[in-house]
């Protein structure tokens, strides 16, 4: 048998080559050990071989049915989501060379920055812009059409059936918690694919009137028009038809409105996008963003201690601490405001931690940075850490997030 990456790679040269080409015979793969082999690389899991081969063997006599899953059981084993794994690298070889470029967050990641690059570009010249949000859309997408659509690309009826089976499991049901999201972004993109490509024919029906530039993550998208305001509202009235034609879905009436950047605030993929006076665009963390995400460590306008983290050990208390901030961080480093609004979170935020050690410990401020800070290299300034042992018995250290605040295109590693 092949290896599974020399068949995915086939699948993907043989759909960018010919898109309009039909597959047939892809569930055999689930036959080739190989496939599990790299599916566990993937995901950084062991299964036994006995496992393997007894989930093998029930799909051989499509006898597999996924675990369901429901918001009381929302963690998937390991053999689900190694067949899940493998169902979606064989559908992202074959459908992420039909994906337009325009479209964002295939994997269910949150890959904003370079998004985020690309309104920019799409946005020069447009003097409106539509922003909408398609309501309740995971709950409300249509397994059937989902699978008809599946079926012109795919001739499989087995492996159809274990699309199915993974639908009728919840596996693109609100909330996701803590199981894998791959698989539910990407049949999402797949069932919004008409969309996107009615959307561009949209667009190109327009040039001579203006230009027209669509965006998409997910179920928000852009539309952004250089042209006159009527252009855009023509262009929202469209688009809700053939949603409600095409999908029997609708926009969110609370999020999806025709606005001027120059006047008004865009907020999209959680960014404040206005336009500057001079033409360029401005990304700005929204302020109620960040009151929310001070609210755990503030009392009456003043840092106050977290009370529920006072009874773990100090490690861990700074390690918590340092994730907060490293994830708001990397989300919003893009923002052409990020070193006054998160400097200002992280006043708070540390002065919060120092509040926490200080009411374990039984002590003041000052002698929690006396025994635990120092000036840290990368930043400059005064933090806090402390070693810790690992489970293997080496000693690591554990540092409250020493990097400056300041915009920059790429998230930090965290450490």
């Amino acid at each position: 048998m092949q290896r599974a990456e020399v068949i995915l790679s086939l699948l993907g040269r043989k759909s960018k080559e010919n898109p309009s080409f039909v597959f047939q015979r892809l569930y055999r793969n689930f036959f080739n050990p190989d496939f599990y082999l790299f599916a566990q690389k993937k995901l950084h899991i062991q299964v036994s071989a006995d496992t393997i081969q007894s989930t093998l063997q029930k799909l051989r006599n499509e006898q597999y049915y996924p675990q369901f899953l429901s918001r009381e059981q929302s963690r998937i084993s390991d053999i689900d989501r190694l067949v899940q794994e493998i169902l979606y690298l064989l559908l992202r070889a074959i459908y992420e060379p039909l994906f337009l470029r325009t479209t964002g967050g295939v994997n269910g990641d949150v890959a904003v920055i370079p998004f985020l690059h690309k309104i920019e570009s799409l946005a020069s010249g447009a003097h409106w812009v539509f922003r909408g949000k398609i309501r309740h859309f995971f709950s409300q997408m249509s397994p059937s059409l989902l699978l008809h659509q599946l079926s012109n690309k795919i001739q499989d009826g087995r492996l159809l059936e274990l699309i199915r089976r993974f639908l009728q499991a919840g596996y693109i049901q609100p909330p996701f918690g803590s199981k894998d999201q791959k698989l539910a972004f990407l049949l999402a993109h797949i069932y919004l694919q008409p969309l996107d490509v009615w959307m561009d024919h949209f667009a190109d029906a327009y040039a001579s009137q203006g230009k027209m530039k669509y965006i998409r993550h997910v179920d928000d998208l852009l539309i952004f028009v250089q042209g006159p305001k009527s252009m855009a509202v023509e262009c929202q009235q469209k688009l809700m038809a053939f949603l409600d034609q095409q999908y029997r879905l609708e926009l969110d009436p609370e999020q999806s409105q025709v606005i001027s950047l120059r006047e008004q605030l865009l907020l999209f993929m959680g960014y404040h996008i206005t336009r500057a006076k001079n033409g360029r665009l401005l990304y700005l963390v929204p302020q109620p963003v960040l009151q929310e995400k001070l609210r755990p460590f503030m009392k009456n306008g003043r840092p106050t201690h977290y009370s529920a983290r006072i009874h773990l050990p100090v490690p861990k208390i700074i390690s918590l601490y340092h994730q907060e901030i490293s994830s708001l961080y990397n989300y919003y480093c893009f923002a052409h405001d990020v070193n006054k609004k998160l400097g200002k979170f992280r006043y708070y935020h540390f002065r919060s931690l120092l509040k926490t050690i200080a009411s374990k410990e039984k002590c003041s401020m000052q002698k929690v940075i006396d025994k635990y800070g120092f000036t840290h290299s990368k930043m400059q300034r005064t933090t806090i850490g402390t070693t810790y042992l690992t489970a293997d018995g080496q000693e690591k250290w554990m540092v409250y997030f020493p990097y400056p605040i300041r915009r920059c295109h790429h998230p930090i590693k965290m450490e």
